[in-house]
């Protein structure tokens, strides 16, 4: 967890840029999912194989790809998006398809009298945990990392793995194998401290020169932009899910911090919601990973479990006033980051278990200078992680010896598995 903390640290302080059934495939489904009335994107929707745990998740454009294994006799797709009718779709020739999705508010009486406040219905919700979520499990996880400045990428990573949880509410014990890795090169070098970097890279040079040893310019670039960027394993996003943290917004010691309100019924995955409103007294700190903020967001409880199967929030991290005169007198400005995050779970087997995790951070950073053009760099950080092929038996540890290690690189850590590749794995589109 202090490892997150970390992370979160540099992304504010130290200016940042800173996750074993494959079967061959005959088919690969591409398309995009609309709002089916104004005809705009509906971004991250999933995108799933019906009586299967096989899926995948839309990008931010609402662009998707999905293999579809020879084994499945006449399957169909079934696409949710939350507060949305639930689409399936049961036939594709090959061609690019758009999935249009209309949007689904369980209309309620004019007056309607709620049993409890959204306080206690979050409390029961909250005493339901483990009977609502899956205990031990496995699954496969496609993650992606992006990093733009001043909206160009600078940095690109997507990877897949294993996962073993041996308990889903506690990601101490959380096991991951990374599978396949690759990370985009020729990438543009980040505008800020492009002037300081450039100068300590002809000091190393100089005195690698006088030492008679050769220097390694671009292995030393890359290497510096590793260390802004911060690489996220996996397990780095999951630990950010808000049941296994209870964070301040469902944490029953915590609810007096924030404002609730009910919301419309809406609809997930075909099943009927209950959706809270919430909203930050002040400034908060909904868990330990961040410093405080002001924070708010919708929250969607299935009507007939009380399970939270969806989180969509916004949080604004603010600067400690004590930092900043020493950001003014080193010359530096940034703005209190942005972020924002949603969380969806999967039903399953009458449990629920993670479906994927985004995680987005905006960041406006300034370098002044007394001699020259001042600095400016807009960063645009996104990280996203999306499940398939849960199995709740016949599941076993992954050895130690191939665990993901957070100490390592995640490129020296990959150990394959036979049968799994890059084209039968449900990637992500890029959006550049």
């Amino acid at each position: 967890m202090s490892n997150v903390l970390r992370k979160i640290a540099i992304i504010v302080l130290a200016i940042i840029l800173s996750p074993g059934f494959i079967h061959a495939q005959n088919l690969q489904v591409v398309g995009i999912v609309l709002n089916k009335e104004t005809k705009e994107p509906l971004p991250f929707a999933t995108i799933g194989i019906a009586g299967t745990s096989l899926g995948t998740v839309a990008n931010e454009s609402g662009k998707f790809k999905l293999t579809l294994p020879d084994s499945l006799n006449q399957p169909s797709l079934v696409v949710n998006y939350v507060g949305y009718e639930t689409e399936t779709i049961s036939y594709f020739d090959g061609s690019e398809i758009t999935i249009l999705l209309a949007e689904n508010v369980v209309q309620l009486e004019t007056v309607v009298v709620r049993p409890v406040s959204p306080e206690e219905y979050i409390r029961q919700a909250m005493s339901k945990r483990e009977e609502n979520y899956g205990d031990s499990f496995q699954a496969y996880a496609y993650f992606q990392q992006l990093t733009k400045d001043n909206g160009d990428p600078f940095k690109y990573m997507e990877g897949y793995c294993q996962t073993y949880a041996p308990d889903f509410l506690d990601t101490m014990q959380l096991q991951q194998r990374l599978l396949l890795f690759e990370e985009a090169d020729d990438l543009k070098e980040m505008d800020f401290g492009k002037k300081k970097s450039a100068k300590k890279f002809a000091k190393a040079k100089k005195r690698a020169e006088k030492s008679g040893e050769e220097f390694d310019e671009e292995k030393a670039r890359e290497e510096a932009r590793a260390v802004m960027v911060g690489m996220m394993a996996p397990a780095d996003v999951i630990e950010m899910d808000p049941l296994r943290n209870l964070e301040g917004y469902i944490n029953p010691e915590k609810l007096d911090e924030y404002e609730y309100a009910f919301e419309n019924n809406s609809t997930y995955q075909g099943r009927e919601m209950i959706v809270i409103r919430f909203e930050s007294n002040g400034k908060v700190r909904p868990s330990e990973y961040f410093p405080k903020g002001r924070q708010s967001g919708l929250l969607f409880f299935d009507k007939e479990s009380q399970a939270l199967a969806a989180v969509q929030q916004d949080f604004t991290m603010v600067i400690p006033a004590a930092i900043r005169p020493i950001l003014f007198l080193a010359g530096y400005g940034i703005s209190n980051p942005e972020m924002k995050s949603q969380v969806n779970y999967q039903y399953h087997q009458g449990k629920w278990y993670p479906l994927s995790t985004r995680f987005n951070m905006l960041v406006d950073l300034t370098k002044k200078n007394l001699f020259s053009k001042n600095e400016r760099s807009k960063v645009d950080a996104k990280i996203l992680v999306s499940f398939d092929s849960w199995q709740t038996e016949g599941i076993a540890e992954i050895p130690e010896d191939k665990r993901i290690s957070r100490d390592k690189k995640l490129e020296e850590q990959v150990y394959a598995l036979p049968g799994i590749a890059w084209d039968n794995v449900n990637r992500i589109p890029f959006d550049n």
